[in-house]
């Protein structure tokens, strides 16, 4: 998703937002999974970064933000124990 916005504000209460949606997803009890997603915010800065630098800034924001889900709630790992590797190749837009 795209903002356009300059307001760190406005990304943050969006961002917040996606995060409580996916909460109460979640807290329903009605189905056998959970969902969740990473989510990465940078700002675009045209003529000095290229897309592919941009969608890469994104993505390991997405990666951090996947890592510190996992620190912080090691018993949603599908992994077993983490070993604090840095990446483990899985897709960036879901934890």
């Amino acid at each position: 998703m795209l903002l356009n916005t300059r307001n760190e504000a406005v990304v943050r209460r969006t961002m917040d937002e996606i995060r409580d949606s996916f909460r109460r997803f979640d807290e329903d009890g009605k189905r056998p999974y959970r969902l969740s997603a990473s989510l990465g915010q940078r700002p675009l800065e045209p003529g000095r970064q290229s897309m592919e630098e941009f969608i890469s800034s994104i993505d390991s924001a997405m990666y951090e933000d996947k890592r510190r889900y996992y620190d912080e709630h090691p018993e949603a790992s599908r992994r077993g124990v983490r070993d604090g590797a840095s990446g483990d190749g899985a897709q960036a837009a879901s934890r």
